[in-house]
């Protein structure tokens, strides 16, 4: 994935390869980072060059606020798998999954 920041900043990569990630960084520069779980990531959004959210099976969420240096489990109450993650700015969030799961930041 390839992600624009709002600043039109540099473009910057993550890649996710199950319960890895790449950290974000220049397209070039891709740096391998661990999630701290086995489970397969499946979305990945950052709002900015430091704070991002990823979202995988059995309701997974991590969130880094170091530019995917390390990551911190979120607590979901759903074993949904949840496919997608969005943010309109840096604290209103939604994530979407299977059987109809919808969850937002609060």
């Amino acid at each position: 994935m390839i992600f624009l920041t709002r600043r039109n900043e540099s473009a910057r990569s993550v890649a996710l390869d199950g319960p890895r990630l790449y950290r974000p960084a220049l397209v070039a520069e891709a740096e391998r980072s661990v999630s701290g779980t086995s489970e397969h990531l499946l979305g990945v959004f950052f709002t900015g060059s430091n704070r991002g959210t990823a979202v995988g099976r059995y309701g997974t969420i991590l969130h880094t606020a170091d530019g995917g240096a390390t990551w911190t489990q979120e607590f979901s109450d759903t074993r949904s798998d949840l496919f997608g993650v969005f943010f309109s700015d840096a604290d209103t969030g939604t994530v979407v999954g299977g059987e109809g799961t919808i969850l937002r930041t609060r």
